[in-house]
């Protein structure tokens, strides 16, 4: 897969994965997360305008959602981290999710966990360098960055769904979700594609994180082959 200058990085970088790994100290302080993985669960694309956070090709890029905004960009609900319920949140087009309006980045260059890129609370259900075009119609589904909400109040669900593919390698498809309850701490990341594709190894950060170099949870960083993810893998996190 390439990534700009960072194939190399990776190579030498592939072999470092950690599943659901944190501070021994951290794991059982209040307001972390346990974190589980099922398999089987169906990846429910998105697609439409109306839902569609971009318009044109798009790479690192950052788009922020709260309840004021319109359309896409609306939150319905507040969403939830590390126990605190956001009225806006940063999507990072890099497969990231900052809450509250500041300490997102549209960082590019995936990392191990904890990382000072972020110094909010930041969700990382698929990070890797991404792109979309929602014009281009060569993959088995729209491409973007989609938002969705369905229920009725107090029991809505809002997923956000990052559906393209890594930078310079369309043959790479990216599928992930995460997936928000409202009324519920807890929170699914969801995936519809293989991090291990052919010839091209996993290169993805998956976790979480409060802030700065502070608490996290990290489930994955560039997994050696066969991956972590394929359609149908959800990790489910808990607060606790």
């Amino acid at each position: 897969m390439m990534h700009r200058c960072r194939w190399a990085l990776m190579l030498s970088a592939v072999a470092a994965v950690a599943l659901i790994a944190a501070p021994s100290a951290a794991a059982n302080v209040p307001g972390f997360y346990r974190i589980t993985m099922q398999s089987g669960k169906t990846f429910h694309l998105v697609s439409g305008p109306n839902h569609n956070l971009i318009s044109a090709p798009t790479d690192d890029t950052l788009i922020t959602l709260s309840q004021s905004a319109s359309g896409a960009a609306h939150l319905p609900f507040r969403l939830p981290a590390y126990g605190i319920r956001y009225s806006t949140v940063q999507v990072n087009s890099n497969g990231t999710l900052t809450f509250g309006s500041t300490g997102a980045s549209p960082s590019f260059n995936n990392q191990a966990l904890p990382t000072t890129d972020f110094t909010a609370p930041t969700m990382f259900p698929f990070w890797d360098d991404l792109f979309f075009d929602p014009a281009d119609t060569s993959l088995p589904y729209d491409q973007g960055i989609f938002t969705r909400t369905t229920g009725e109040a107090p029991h809505r669900t809002f997923t956000i769904s990052w559906q393209g593919h890594a930078f310079g390698n369309a043959a790479y498809a990216v599928l992930a979700q995460v997936i928000f309850h409202q009324g519920s701490q807890n929170v699914q990341y969801r995936y519809g594609s293989r991090d291990n594709q052919g010839t091209s190894a996993p290169s993805e950060t998956i976790g979480i994180q409060l802030g700065g170099p502070s608490h996290f949870r990290q489930i994955a960083f560039n997994p050696p082959p066969p991956g972590v993810v394929r359609p149908g893998t959800q990790f489910t996190l808990t607060h606790h």
